[in-house]
Formats: C-alpha cells, structure tokens, sequence
C-alpha cells in the first residue's frame, strides 16, 4: 500500500547527533532490494539459523514489552 501522507521524523540526541526517518520507505517497489536482503541472510545463517535469530529478536521484544508495561502499572 502506498503511503499517500508520509511523515518525516527528526531526533537529535545531543548537539552532533540528529537522526531522521520517513515513513516514505517505498518498500512496496519490486526493486526495494527487500528480497535481495532475505535472500542474503538465508545464505549467510541458513533457514534455521535466520528463524532462530527471527525467535531470539522476538522474545527479546516481548520480554521488554513486559517489563516495562510491569514498570508503568508500579509507577
């Protein structure tokens, strides 16, 4: 789906460092390179290595969703 009203977001963290997104990622184009970089990592770690990885960022993403919804209900 294209973003039809996409968002460009400025942080900047100290006086040096400025990070900037978009939401303007055109990852819906068939020369995103999104399947090149899947194909990549296949190669590199194989299927079970790359869904092992896939489990540990999601446990890690879960447990911190958890802590800190444990940290916002004592607070």
């Amino acid at each position: 789906m294209i973003d039809n009203r996409p968002v460009e977001v400025t942080l900047q963290l100290d006086d040096q460092t400025v990070l900037k997104a978009g939401t303007a990622t055109e990852m819906e184009r068939l020369g995103s390179g999104v399947s090149e970089r899947f194909w990549k990592l296949v190669r590199r770690y194989g299927w079970w290595g790359l869904s092992y990885l896939e489990t540990c960022l999601r446990l890690a993403d879960h447990r911190a969703s958890e802590a800190s919804e444990v940290k916002g209900e004592l607070s």
